[in-house]
C-alpha cells in the first residue's frame, strides 16, 4: 500500500492506534483544576505508557526530518501527530515507517503488561493527512481534550449513546431520526428555526443574531445546522450564555461510530444539545450534499411547528373547511361564522 499525495514541504500526518482488547495498561485519567475552577482532566502514565512517551520524543534525534509534534497516551490507545518535512527526505514512506515504530513499541513495553510482543496491539491503525489552517487546530485540540472527552462520556454515557428509530410527536414519523444527546430538548415547546442566509456578511447578520441569543437566554431553544457563517456566529455566542440550549442538526446520516467534536461533546455532557439527523445512516458526512442542506433546514422549520403547536392549529383549520366544503357540496345548512 502507497499514499498519493504531494510531498513537498511539511506535511502532518495523525496516527492512532491500539492495545489489543482496549486493556488499560499505558495510563489512568486523573483530575486536574483548571484555571476556572472547575476541574479537567489529563493523564497519569504508566512504566508501559512512559516507555512509549520516550520512544516518541525520540524520533527527532534518530530521523532529523520527523518532528513528534502534540501526542497524548490514553490508557488503552495512542494520539499522535507526527511532522515530516519532505524537503529532507523526499522517499520518506509514513507508512513502512509507522509499521516500524509500532513493532519498535510493542518490543518495549511487552514486558511491562506481561504480554507477547506481536500481540501488544490491534491489527489496525488510523492515519489521517491534515491540513495546515483549521484541520491541523482542531487536530491538536482533538488530541489536547481526549482525556476530558473519556470522562465526559463515563460520566454521562446516556448522552453519547446514539439512538436510531426516534419517536416523538414532533418528529415526523415518515422520516429516520437518529439523535445523541438530550432527548428532554425534544419536549420544549418554545423551540424556533433558524437560518442565516451566505447571502449576508456576519456583520448583516448581527441585529438578528443578538435577537436569537436573547430568546435564548430566556429558555427558547433555536433549532439549526449551524453551517454558514452568520450560524457559526450564533454557535459561538450559544457556547458563551451558562445556560442556553439548542439542538444542532445535521444533514446527513448518525453512523454508529459518530464521534462529536471537542466542543459538540463539551455540550452533549452538559445538556445543553442535541444534535439531530433526519437522514438514514447511509446518507455520507462528506462531501456536503447542499439539496440535503435545504431539506434539513425545510424540516427544521416544519419540527418547530409542531413543538409550538402551529402545524396542529393549521390542520383544524384546513380540517373545519374541509368540513365546510363537504357540509355545502352535500346541500346541508352549515353557518360557517358560528361554526368556524
Amino acid at each position: 500500500m502507497r499514499l498519493q499525495f504531494d510531498k513537498s514541504g511539511r506535511r502532518f500526518f495523525f496516527l492512532t492506534f491500539c492495545v489489543r482488547g482496549r486493556k488499560a495498561v499505558l495510563s489512568r485519567i486523573v483530575t486536574k483544576m483548571v484555571r476556572d475552577g472547575k476541574p479537567g482532566y489529563t493523564v497519569e502514565l504508566t512504566p508501559a505508557g512512559e516507555a512509549m512517551a520516550a520512544l516518541w520524543r525520540g524520533i527527532h534525534a534518530r530521523w532529523p526530518f520527523l518532528t513528534a509534534s502534540n501526542f497524548i497516551i490514553m490508557p488503552d490507545h495512542l494520539h499522535l501527530l507526527l511532522i515530516v518535512d519532505y524537503s529532507k527526505a523526499r522517499e520518506f514512506d509514513i507508512l513502512d515507517w509507522f509499521q516500524h515504530f509500532r513493532r519498535e513499541g510493542e518490543d518495549l513495553i511487552a514486558p511491562f503488561i506481561g504480554e507477547k510482543a506481536p500481540l501488544v496491539w490491534e491489527d489496525h491503525f488510523w492515519l489521517l493527512l491534515v491540513n495546515a489552517g483549521r484541520p491541523l487546530a482542531a487536530v491538536r485540540k482533538y488530541i489536547k481534550m481526549n482525556p476530558a472527552r473519556k470522562m465526559w462520556k463515563m460520566l454521562n454515557p446516556d448522552r453519547f449513546v446514539r439512538r436510531s428509530g426516534l419517536k416523538h410527536a414532533v418528529l415526523d414519523p415518515s422520516l429516520s431520526w437518529t439523535a445523541i444527546g438530550d432527548l428532554t430538548l425534544l419536549a420544549s415547546p418554545f423551540m424556533f428555526p433558524v437560518r442565516l442566509t451566505r447571502k449576508m456578511t456576519v456583520e448583516q447578520h448581527l441585529p438578528e443574531i443578538e435577537r436569537m441569543v436573547e430568546k435564548a437566554r430566556r429558555g427558547m431553544l433555536p433549532v439549526c445546522g449551524f453551517l454558514s457563517p452568520g450560524e457559526k456566529e450564533l454557535e459561538r455566542r450559544l457556547r458563551q450564555e451558562p445556560f442556553a440550549r439548542w439542538i444542532k442538526t445535521v444533514a446527513h446520516g448518525l453512523p454508529q461510530r459518530f464521534d462529536p467534536t471537542v466542543e459538540d461533546s463539551r455540550f452533549l455532557a452538559d445538556g445543553r444539545q442535541l444534535i439531530l439527523s433526519s437522514f438514514p445512516i447511509y446518507v455520507p458526512v462528506f462531501p456536503v450534499n447542499y439539496d440535503n442542506c435545504h431539506l434539513m433546514n425545510a424540516r427544521n422549520e416544519a419540527l418547530c411547528r409542531r413543538a409550538t403547536g402551529e402545524e396542529e392549529e393549521k390542520s383544524a383549520v384546513v380540517l373545519a373547511f374541509v368540513s365546510h366544503a363537504e357540509a355545502r357540496r352535500r346541500g346541508e345548512v352549515f353557518n360557517w361564522e358560528n361554526d368556524k
